[in-house]
């Protein structure tokens, strides 16, 4: 009997769960009953065989083996009917450092949206040490359908101890990653890009008692949404050589134009740093032409550089605007932006260790140096590659922890291939864990390159890419 439709052969996996003895789902119509099917690993792995019954239609599960290293893999679904040639599909598998399967990106493009509060525990009960809350990807959240990956900011605020907060999807277990570090009694931010569906769960946890602020700024979605451009980094302002903010002040900064994002951009990642400032206070950053929202950025203290990664989207006049609740000066450095000319859909996983210069050996960190950076050293990656990431990515989701550092200083992380930038990626003080999401480009050989000013050891979580839709 003939088919009666164009045959479909999909093999699919769950993002986020464990890559070893993961299972498979593969289905397929339209066949010729009596063909036989062979589902493999692209180097020749069997993971299973059958026969096409009555119904012309497959659909069976097969498991992964324990043993896929971090990097591409294909999966190749070969169906060969009694006459005729063999209908072969395949379908991509990317395992992340965590040791999870990460989400494919096919389309997954940006919506911004403006900053939303959707988690405050001041208004209940402060998080216990060593425990973790979840969080529900909520009918209040605003997001579409086919959500892959929320962007949000995540405040500690009146910590017992230091410590560190991991934010990873509920449906993975807790990677060796850390999002923001604690300072007892400081309230510290940072940007995180999670890995999410609708009715999913994040989970925040804590190594130290602490209140958690989290704030939504944006998600990918395969629904709809524009595509990811990186520039730079590039210095936009810096109030340094102008007047510092005063109190209850706020800066309009333009974003779109000569030398800054496209004009077609509805959003744009910023890296945004408060720096001599007067008193301790925060930022606020917010599309310009409306109030400012509840909701906060960076969080600094008198006389102490802090940045923060933020993803907003461009208010009108092509400027985004920036609240201040204490006097302080600011740099903005333009690290990407989101629109129709964009290219980079986002690859997004659980977040993995790739570097950790304070081990000479670490199963979980491919990269382990057992040294610190020196002072005025650049330090290599590259993230492309065999047991990296794939050929087309452009540019690299990466949170970047500085700790052990043995005076203050700062951090700049920029394709290699270029010229070190004017701009800081991670501003530290001597021993102080100090972290912050970067959104870098690659260069043409993969690379992302960190300079450093002072002596430190560096540790790099991977977050995800954005991998170019150009073939």
């Amino acid at each position: 009997v003939p088919p009666t439709s164009a045959p479909t052969v999909k093999a699919s996996t769950k993002p986020g769960t464990k890559a070893a003895a993961a299972p498979v789902v593969v289905e397929a119509t339209g066949l010729t009953p009596g063909s036989t099917y062979r589902i493999e690993l692209v180097t020749g792995q069997v993971l299973g065989t059958g026969v096409v019954g009555a119904s012309g239609t497959i659909s069976v599960t097969v498991k992964l083996p324990s043993n896929l290293g971090t990097g591409e893999h294909e999966i190749k679904t070969v169906v060969t009917p009694p006459t005729g040639l063999p209908i072969t599909v395949i379908d991509p598998l990317f395992i992340d450092w965590s040791g999870s399967i990460a989400a494919e990106p096919d389309n997954a493009g940006y919506t911004a949206r403006d900053p939303k509060r959707v988690l405050d525990t001041r208004t209940g009960s402060k998080l216990e040490a060593n425990s973790t809350r979840t969080l529900e990807i909520g009918p209040g959240w605003n997001v579409d359908a086919g959500v892959r990956a929320v962007a949000v900011n995540v405040t500690a605020t009146q910590s017992a101890g230091d410590g560190y907060v991991t934010v990873y999807p509920c449906d993975s277990d807790r990677p060796e990653a850390s999002t923001l570090n604690l300072i007892a009694g400081s309230d510290v931010a940072n940007m995180a890009l999670v890995m999410a569906a609708p009715g999913d769960e994040i989970c925040l946890y804590s190594t130290a008692a602490t209140h958690l602020v989290v704030d939504i700024s944006g998600y990918f979605t395969t629904v709809s949404g524009e595509r990811m451009s990186g520039h730079g980094p590039t210095r936009v302002v810096d109030t340094r050589k102008a007047e510092p903010l005063s109190t209850g002040a706020t800066l309009e900064v333009d974003v779109i134009g000569a030398g800054l994002a496209p004009e077609t951009s509805s959003a744009v990642l910023l890296n945004v740093t408060s720096t001599r400032a007067g008193a301790a206070g925060y930022l606020t950053v917010f599309p310009c032409g409306g109030n400012a929202p509840e909701a906060s950025n960076v969080n600094f203290e008198q006389d102490t550089d802090v940045a923060n990664n933020v993803a907003v989207k461009v208010g009108e006049r092509g400027s985004v605007c920036i609240f201040t609740s204490a006097p302080t000066d600011v740099i903005v450095d333009l690290e990407g932006s989101f629109g129709t000319g964009g290219d980079g859909d986002l690859m997004s996983m659980v977040p993995g260790r790739v570097v950790d210069t304070r081990r000479a050996e670490s199963a979980t960190a491919p990269i382990s140096t057992g040294a610190k950076l020196a002072a005025g050293a650049t330090y290599e990656v590259d993230f492309v590659g065999p047991g990296m990431a794939p050929a087309r990515t452009q540019a690299a989701v990466l949170n970047v922890t500085v700790t052990s550092g043995l005076s203050a200083g700062h951090l700049t992380v920029f394709p290699c291939g270029d010229s070190m930038p004017e701009a800081s990626s991670v501003n530290y003080r001597s021993g102080v864990s100090v972290a912050n999401l970067v959104t870098v480009d690659v260069d043409s050989d993969g690379k992302v390159c960190f300079y450093t000013s002072a002596s430190i050891d560096l540790v790099v979580d991977v977050s995800g890419f954005y991998v170019s839709t150009a073939i």
